[in-house]
């Protein structure tokens, strides 16, 4: 277990330590070592220093048992990530990689085809979300064919898939840049998301879960799970998801679609996770191929999880969708259901598209090009366009980023230092600046009849939209 392990190496760092210091002699660094000899007692041997075998031996234990404790090899999928094996990558035992301190913690995740150009409308909706990465500080990858290590072996294997081979390549993806350990969490978006709100921010989700616990976070449908936009944390646990994921895959016909194998990975993770539950891969496609039709899988499917016990809307269901009307099990761990991130036209209960979502995904739809094109457009006309700001009202169509902190690593806490010469709370930081519309503002210290806020939030939010403040 790693508690008795880790009281091993503390037990033995220990002696290696009481080892090389104690002694006797007068000078802490050479005569109270035992690797040190006086020339004296080394018959004829001039050097001043010996290393006896116990002292190399001490090293040479905690050296390699601290390396044991640290890492350990991962094998994702049987010969694949290629790149990965041969830089010798590593992945911690512990809950998540530990990215560098001045790494986003965050990174978005696409995947952009076979390296050819992209049409337009899929084009614009890409350029939306490499602005919404830079404009929160997120780490941001649009990788394609070239760039997934995978075996010549996989390579064939996914050429029967035809047009889905491209979904297949996510597990490999992600799982490479799992083991790169740059980043603690990666969302992935396929490239037919168009980000419509971008002042949310994706840590609205991911700091809503228990970290301790939480691997992955999936989002919930009344008709089944869709991989089209889901978040993975960089650990152990992610990779063998990811293995789990793709031997999932269809073992008989050419269909190669990976949203049922994902749903299929995902109940045999969330049966293992319950612990008395008997499931012996019943809806697995890789075994049965009646498990192909999506009727049968989904029957299948459904079954299951109603046993597990099938999640539903914290607010309630909708009566086209009633109770329980998610598609997940409601146990939360170490898979996580949420609601509010994937939204579609005709999507159907809560995840229908209305103005204010946070993205729209415009998966299947008959005008999706002509969509994507047009909603892009309107996002980046909104946000992101040099137009001139309107200065009549809040609206505001130009979003800069907003000052980031500098890390700074205080014992075991990070600590956010911002770029200003005083204090003020985190909370009242904003993620985007706004536009200005004035030049100072109204208040004037000392002249009280200038004081004509009423509360903190409307003090704030007037402060916002000035150049200077007296």
């Amino acid at each position: 277990p790693d508690h008795a392990r880790a009281h091993l190496i503390v037990a033995t760092t220990a002696w290696a330590v009481r080892s090389m210091l104690e002694g006797t002699g007068r000078h802490i660094f050479f005569r109270r070592m035992p690797c040190y000899r006086h020339p004296r007692t080394m018959s004829g041997i001039k050097s001043r220093l010996s290393i006896p075998l116990r002292c190399v031996g001490a090293l040479v234990f905690v050296l390699t048992a601290g390396l044991f404790e640290r890492t350990r090899e991962i094998s994702i999928m049987p010969g694949t990530v290629e790149r990965a094996n041969q830089n010798k990558k590593k992945v911690t035992d512990s809950h998540s990689l530990m990215p560098g301190l001045f790494l986003p913690r965050i990174a978005v995740v696409q995947y952009t085809g076979s390296g050819g150009s992209l049409s337009e409308g899929f084009e614009s909706a890409v350029s939306v979300m490499q602005k919404y990465a830079k404009l929160h500080g997120y780490g941001y990858y649009a990788l394609n064919e070239k760039s997934v290590a995978m075996t010549d072996m996989n390579r064939e294997e996914l050429e029967r898939f035809g047009y889905h081979k491209h979904h297949w390549r996510k597990p490999f993806y992600l799982s490479t840049l799992i083991l790169e350990g740059k980043h603690e969490w990666l969302a992935y978006f396929d490239t037919d998301v168009v980000i419509m709100d971008p002042t949310q921010k994706l840590e609205t989700w991911i700091d809503s879960v228990d970290v301790n616990k939480t691997h992955m976070i999936i989002t919930d449908d009344p008709g089944g799970i869709n991989n089209g936009i889901f978040f993975q944390k960089a650990t152990s646990w992610s990779l063998t998801f990811n293995k789990l994921w793709w031997e999932e895959r269809q073992a008989l016909s050419k269909s190669g679609h990976d949203n049922w194998p994902f749903m299929s990975a995902l109940l045999k993770s969330w049966a293992t996770a319950h612990g008395n539950y008997s499931y012996d891969d019943e809806c697995s496609m890789a075994r049965s191929a009646e498990m192909e039709s999506w009727g049968n899988f989904y029957n299948c499917y459904s079954k299951h999880l109603g046993n597990l016990g099938r999640s539903t809307h914290p607010s309630g269901c909708t009566e086209d969708f009633p109770d329980p009307c998610g598609s997940a099990y409601r146990g939360g761990s170490p898979i996580f259901a949420t609601w509010g991130i994937n939204k579609g036209y005709d999507f159907g209960g809560k995840n229908n598209w209305a103005p204010g979502s946070f993205s729209l995904h415009l998966a299947g739809h008959p005008d999706r090009e002509h969509l994507l094109l047009q909603r892009s457009r309107e996002v980046l006309e909104k946000y992101f366009s040099e137009a001139p700001v309107n200065e009549s009202g809040p609206e505001f169509h130009h979003l800069e980023i907003a000052p980031k902190p500098a890390l700074h690593r205080f014992g075991s806490n990070v600590i956010s230092v911002w770029p200003i010469s005083f204090s003020a709370p985190e909370e009242i930081w904003v993620p985007v600046v706004r536009p200005k519309t004035r030049g100072f503002a109204a208040i004037i210290p000392g002249n009280l009849s200038t004081y004509s806020y009423e509360d903190e939030d409307s003090y704030y939010a007037g402060y916002r939209w000035v150049f200077f403040l007296l």
